[in-house]
């Protein structure tokens, strides 16, 4: 059986670094040098994000000038352009996010052989722990965050939409309930093993959320940041000094933005107090967070509907890619499928 509110992953508060070979510093270097060499001086360190960061492609560079963060992203230059005029657009507007800093030349990334790569200065502080003061600073960060989304100019929204859910995940569950009786032979053990042992957690959600396509017809869809979780937030003296990942947008069910955040947050408040084995105490600060969160128009019963619905749409999503053949989230499927019991214990549904 799982035990549930327990520290996980996200309980990991301080950044952690790991050094890098030769060849890996002598890129980010050549990189930094070459495209933001007056602004960071003489590179003297280059250390790479891990912890929970499974495919980290961030750099914490110490130069002469300062700390930077450098990030090789995937993304063409168009888009990672895009995401600097959206960050631009934020700060001005006073969320707390990431500063890009400019190449030489004034460009907002740079594009070398290896790829195209952002600069931003590093900033000082701590991942989202969960104490009192943290959590009630995010609720209003995230409500101030939605609020402004709601403004954001047309030519600056995003093309992603989430559906909820898409009639190719409803499959995956379907593909899983036909092998329900040997589900190590189709995803592999690792994948298999918390599904085996737990899988009245993942069907009770399918049959409680009814997930059929078009259940988010009567929903307010808004620009949300879909990823809004205790890794991509920065404190520092119980404050949320940046939002991370600035440019995780979609257009999709605002409840589904805000019940998602507001139960990753809760959660880890509730493993960082110790609060497991105390549901009372764990769905009180669910409330009080929402309140805070101040959403004018949101029916409390979409917020939990469609915040659970997207931690099981997380879960599909990663068993979809192991399907494919693409096993390298499966470590995450134990994870998703006991948040997805911890988010209906915090609402007082059936795990």
């Amino acid at each position: 059986m799982i035990r549930f509110f327990q520290p996980d992953l996200h309980s990991q508060t301080e950044p952690v670094f790991h050094a890098v070979d030769a060849p890996m510093s002598q890129t980010v270097s050549a990189v930094v040098s070459a495209h933001y060499g007056r602004t960071t001086g003489r590179v003297e360190d280059v250390g790479q994000v891990s912890g929970a960061e499974v495919n980290s492609t961030n750099f914490r560079v110490r130069c002469e000038k300062g700390d930077f963060l450098l990030k090789r992203t995937s993304s063409s230059a168009d888009r990672a352009k895009a995401s600097w005029e959206l960050e631009r657009w934020m700060r001005d507007r006073s969320i707390p996010c990431p500063e890009t800093v400019p190449t030489d030349p004034g460009a907002p990334i740079a594009v070398a052989s290896d790829g195209v790569w952002r600069l931003t200065r590093f900033i000082a502080g701590n991942h989202f722990s969960g104490g009192e003061e943290e959590l009630c600073d995010a609720a209003r960060i995230l409500g101030n965050l939605h609020r402004t989304l709601e403004t954001l100019p047309a030519s600056q929204r995003p093309q992603k939409r989430l559906d909820y859910l898409p009639p190719a995940l409803l499959g995956v569950y379907q593909t899983l309930r036909d092998h329900q009786g040997n589900l190590a032979s189709l995803l592999g053990e690792r994948a298999a093993a918390p599904l085996t042992r737990d899988w009245s957690i993942l069907e009770n959600a399918v049959q409680d959320l009814d997930p059929r396509p078009g259940c988010d017809d009567k929903e307010v869809f808004s620009v949300c940041h879909f990823d809004f979780h205790p890794r991509n937030l920065f404190v520092r003296d119980g404050r949320v000094v940046a939002v991370l990942d600035i440019d995780s947008l979609a257009w999709m069910p605002l409840s589904a933005a805000i019940g998602f955040a507001a139960f990753k947050l809760v959660r880890q408040h509730a493993a960082h107090e110790g609060l497991a084995g105390k549901p009372a105490a764990i769905t009180r600060a669910y409330d009080d967070f929402l309140e805070s969160v101040a959403m004018e128009g949101l029916a409390r019963a979409s917020i939990d509907r469609f915040g659970r619905m997207e931690i099981l749409r997380r879960l599909l999503y990663i068993l979809s890619l192991n399907l494919q053949g693409d096993k390298r989230w499966d470590f995450d499927v134990g994870y998703q499928l006991a948040t997805l019991g911890e988010f209906a214990l915090t609402t007082g549904q059936r795990a």
